[in-house]
C-alpha cells in the first residue's frame, strides 16, 4: 500500500486529451530476505513522477490513457540487530503505464491504472558483485478533484 498526491494539467483536444503530471508518494513497498541469524529488508519508502499522458475520449465521461516519463525512489535496505542499516540510496528511472479515468461529477473523476517503474542500478561499491536494479509494477485506484 502506498499513499500519492499529485498536480497536474490536461487539456481538452475533443476527442482526446493530453496533459501533464508531478506526484510524490509514501510506500510500505518491502521485501526481505530471511538469513541465518537475522535478515535483510529492503524498503522503497518515497519518491516521485513527472510524467505525461495522452489519452482518447470512450465517451463523454470516460477516458483511456497512457503515460510515461521520469521516476525517482529513494531505497534503504538494512538488517536486523546488532548490524541495522547498511545503505539507503536514490534512483532515477522511468515510468510507463495506462488507465481509465470516468468523471463521477463536474469535478470529480476516479480511475483505475496499471504503471511499470524501472531504476537504475545499484552497485553497493561491490565491483558488480553485489547489485540490485530495482523495479515496480503497481496498480492504482484513484479519486482526482478538478479544479476549473
Amino acid at each position: 500500500m502506498f499513499g500519492e498526491a499529485s498536480i497536474g494539467y490536461d487539456h481538452d483536444f475533443g476527442g482526446w486529451v493530453a496533459g501533464v503530471l508531478v506526484d510524490a508518494r509514501y510506500s510500505g513497498i518491502r521485501s526481505k530476505l530471511d538469513i541465518p541469524g537475522g535478515s535483510i529488508k529492503g524498503d522503497a519508502d518515497y519518491g516521485f513522477d513527472a510524467l505525461a499522458r495522452i489519452g482518447a475520449k470512450v465517451n463523454e465521461s470516460t477516458l483511456a490513457y497512457v503515460l510515461g516519463g521520469y521516476s525517482w525512489q529513494h531505497f534503504d535496505l538494512h538488517a536486523s540487530s546488532p548490524v541495522g542499516d547498511i545503505v539507503d540510496w536514490g534512483s532515477s528511472g522511468f515510468s510507463v503505464g495506462g488507465g481509465l479515468e470516468t468523471a463521477v461529477s463536474s469535478n470529480m473523476t476516479l480511475g483505475l491504472e496499471y504503471r511499470y517503474s524501472q531504476y537504475e542500478k545499484e552497485d553497493f561499491g561491490s565491483g558488480g558483485f553485489l547489485t540490485d536494479e530495482p523495479s515496480f509494477q503497481t496498480v492504482r485506484v484513484g479519486a482526482k478533484y478538478k479544479f476549473n
